[in-house]
């Protein structure tokens, strides 16, 4: 098997079996498949024989279709990976070897890495439209849940797990709706926290397409992510808001300085905004000052925190030794949360943790050579890893292994056609 370098490089032409195959159409087909179990549009039965599966697809297409190797980077983070793990072993621990888990976690770890070596800079444009058209699906059947939830459960298929439907919840895989969350909207996500993650990261490449710039598709990416009433979407539209204020000039610059506090100040006062993060920050003040805790499911926060101890105690990373990490309450529960940047410190370890963030960075420094506003996207995406759970996130992890794929001149000739399209569908326009 050939071994490639780090660097950027081309695909090899197809073989002619592979061209019968029309692997445009169905290279579609597979971003449809990896969308599906990469995202909770497939949250009523999503497993972990699913996401093998998917990755064995992806590796076999790779493979034997578009007769590519494997690179010198996924080798190096696969070996990092195995040696965290034997440490973790040899020296914690406290748990049952399981060379089963083992192999898993190396199915999952390459989905992402097969995702982006298939589509590569595509995946810009095919996640951004399939997130758009899911959205824009969403609106009527929230307008539905908000009027008569009871007409989304009267239906006659519903794919959730038996227990659910006896509390109410509802999913017809396009739409999901959970007596929990009555007045929000959760489109195809599992909740609505999800949902406004997706849109909000479709909307970043929405900015990336556009270079900058703010279009009507992208104002409509943020009206749908309103409907989800989430904490971390709002605060996703007050990062773009500042992202404008950053690539704005003129007057335009300073009208919106002078509105920005005052309109800001008046949405910090929602009640799932400034009284949500101060009820969250003042939990976690107390789990700080106590270091012990009553509750067994604890807020992003003091998860974070619950799980920092346990990485300055072995910064090395547990790895699938998890369970040598448990943090227990002062009744010794297990204490339960999710965030994904202490999922990825305490299964990689620290180094493996800054050296993720640092090519995460460089990834946004990249796609914003032509527009300012990198670390404002950083942020955005990184307080979206912060409160989802990064072992069931294959996109933001692609972001990572994009960085080694896909070059500024992929990126710019991208941005180019994306233009052409649409200079092109405006041209055939009917005229009136």
């Amino acid at each position: 098997m050939e071994i490639k370098g780090n660097g950027v490089h081309t695909l090899e032409p197809l073989s002619a079996s592979a061209a019968a195959l029309k692997p445009a159409k169905f290279e579609h087909l597979l971003f449809v498949i990896f969308l599906f179990y990469g995202t909770g549009i497939n949250s009523y039965n999503t497993n972990d024989i699913s996401l093998i599966i998917m990755s064995a697809v992806g590796l076999a297409y790779l493979f034997f279709v578009k007769k590519d190797s494997i690179d010198t980077i996924f080798w190096k983070v696969l070996a990092y990976w195995l040696v965290v793990n034997f440490f973790s072993w040899a020296f914690l621990g406290g748990y049952e070897y399981n060379i089963t888990t083992l192999i898993g976690s190396l199915f999952k770890l390459t989905i992402g890495y097969v995702f982006i070596r298939i589509f590569k800079e595509k995946f810009f444009l095919w996640f951004e439209k399939a997130i758009f058209i899911m959205a824009i699906i969403s609106i009527p059947f929230y307008l539905i849940q908000l009027y008569n939830p009871s007409l989304l459960t009267s239906l006659p298929f519903n794919f959730v797990a038996p227990e659910r439907i006896k509390a109410g919840d509802w999913n017809g895989i396009i739409f999901n709706f959970q007596p929990v969350h009555p007045r929000q909207n959760s489109g195809f996500a599992g909740e609505p926290g999800t949902f406004g993650y997706y849109i909000g990261f479709a909307a970043i490449f929405n900015l990336f397409l556009n270079r900058g710039k703010f279009t009507k598709r992208f104002l409509l990416f943020l009206a749908m992510g309103l409907t989800t009433i989430s904490t971390n979407f709002y605060l996703t539209v007050f990062l773009f808001t500042i992202f404008y204020l950053v690539n704005s000039k003129g007057l335009v610059r300073y009208l919106a300085v002078i509105l920005f506090f005052p309109v800001s100040y008046i949405i910090f006062q929602l009640p799932f905004l400034g009284d949500k993060i101060d009820g969250m920050i003042g939990i976690t003040n107390r789990f700080t000052e106590a270091s012990m805790i009553k509750w067994t499911r604890v807020n992003r926060f003091s998860y974070f925190l619950s799980q920092l101890g346990a990485i300055i105690d072995y910064p090395f990373g547990y790895g699938i030794n998890e369970n040598a990490m448990l943090v227990k309450n002062l009744y010794n529960q297990v204490i339960e949360g999710t965030n994904g940047i202490s999922r990825i410190g305490v299964r990689y370890g620290v180094f493996g943790l800054i050296y993720f963030f640092t090519i995460f960075y460089k990834f946004f420094l990249r796609i914003t050579f032509n527009f300012k506003g990198a670390f404002i996207l950083f942020i955005i995406v990184t307080m979206y890893l912060g409160a989802n759970p990064m072992e069931r996130d294959y996109f933001i992890t692609s972001l990572f292994w994009m960085f080694f794929f896909v070059s500024k001149e992929q990126l710019k000739n991208l941005q180019d056609e994306y233009e052409l399209r649409k200079k092109k569908t405006v041209a055939n326009l009917p005229l009136n």
